[in-house]
């Protein structure tokens, strides 16, 4: 089966869709939980991402699933770089 690259003219569109999505829902990014600005431009720090819970490198055949999709900060996206999803902490011991 031939998996098409993440890159041109479908990526953009699943990217924008996803994004539109996302903002009509008020996504918050999965990583760190905090509000994304999905009016920042691409890129910068506060950005809205798509990020693949399953990496691409790993996982190449889950590149288009919506399943995989998850909304990130760029930065945060960058951060996780190309390890698996983090795990839960679970809760903690002390009162925050």
């Amino acid at each position: 089966m031939d998996i098409p690259e993440w890159t041109g003219r479908l990526r953009r569109k699943t990217t924008t869709a996803y994004k539109q999505q996302c903002q009509e829902m008020g996504a918050r990014c999965w990583l760190c939980e905090q509000p994304i600005d999905y009016t920042a431009p691409p890129g910068t720090t506060n950005a809205f991402e798509l990020d693949h819970f399953y990496p691409r490198a790993d996982y190449p055949e889950l590149t288009w699933e919506e399943t995989n999709f998850r909304p990130a900060h760029a930065s945060c996206n960058r951060a996780r770089g190309k390890r698996d999803a983090p795990t839960a902490l679970g809760p903690t011991t002390i009162d925050w």
